[in-house]
Formats: structure tokens, C-alpha cells, sequence
């Protein structure tokens, strides 16, 4: 059945799977570490931005206004993705943890910030295993 899919839609499946395991884990009061996460989300949106592209230039003559267009579209691609980090990496309360670039594992503890600039807490997770940590917040360190 993998023989008959092309590798737009292999990475797809993959990324379902990916999905179904985070929610099968959240059912137990675990997750995914954020950096596994912000992988995930970061190649799925870079891959489902590239097959579009492909279905389009695949259906169309080259013209050079098409690289106008793609100029912008890469720019407006961009900025939703940077909309949607930012309103991901913000949100302290949800029930799977922030997808965060800037999560750092120490020791025992996966250690999440919260805030841009000036960074209002920090959330520390225990880790089951260097993939795997658990859903409840350990501590919290207040203030920077």
C-alpha cells in the first residue's frame, strides 16, 4: 500500500500517526516533548506549502508573474505561520503543552517559557524518557 502513495501524502500519514499517538498520550497524562512537537508542526506546514505549490505549477505554464506571486505567497505563508507560533507558544493553559522553539531539556525537566520578551514564568515537566515527559507541570518559577 506505501508503494502506491507518492511522498506528499506518505508524510501526511505520518503526521496523522504522529497526531493520534500525541492524543493516545495526553489520554495517559503524557506528550511529546515540545521540541518533537514544534518539528512536527514546523515540517507539516513547510510540506503542505510545498504540494500546494507543486499542484499549481503542475497545472500551469511558467510565467513570469508566477514568480511574482510565489514571492508573495511565501511572504503571507510566513507571516500565518508566525501567527500561529506565536499564539501557540503564548497560550500557558491548554491541554497539550505549547509547541515552543525555545524549550529547553535540563536534567530531569523539560523547562517551557512563557512570554516573548520579557518571559513571565517558566514551566518545568518531568521527562518519562528523552521523547516522552509527563502533561503536569512539576513547578513553576515566577518573574524574570
Amino acid at each position: 500500500m506505501l508503494k502506491q502513495l507518492n511522498g506528499f501524502k506518505k508524510f501526511y500519514l505520518f503526521s496523522l500517526v504522529f497526531f493520534v499517538i500525541e492524543l493516545l498520550l495526553v489520554v495517559f497524562g503524557l506528550s511529546f516533548t515540545p521540541l518533537l512537537s514544534c518539528l512536527w508542526f514546523d515540517f507539516i506546514f513547510l510540506v503542505l506549502f510545498f504540494h500546494l505549490w507543486t499542484i499549481f505549477y503542475k497545472k500551469r505554464e511558467f510565467k513570469f508573474f508566477h514568480l511574482i506571486l510565489h514571492f508573495l505567497s511565501v511572504i503571507l505563508a510566513f507571516f500565518i505561520w508566525f501567527i500561529l507560533q506565536v499564539s501557540f507558544t503564548d497560550s500557558a493553559y491548554t491541554i497539550i503543552p505549547p509547541i515552543h522553539h525555545n524549550a529547553e531539556i535540563r536534567g530531569n525537566y523539560v523547562e517551557i517559557p512563557h512570554g516573548a520578551i520579557p518571559i513571565r514564568s517558566r514551566d518545568y515537566y518531568e521527562l518519562v524518557n528523552p521523547f516522552i515527559m509527563k502533561l503536569e507541570v512539576k513547578y513553576t518559577h515566577e518573574g524574570f
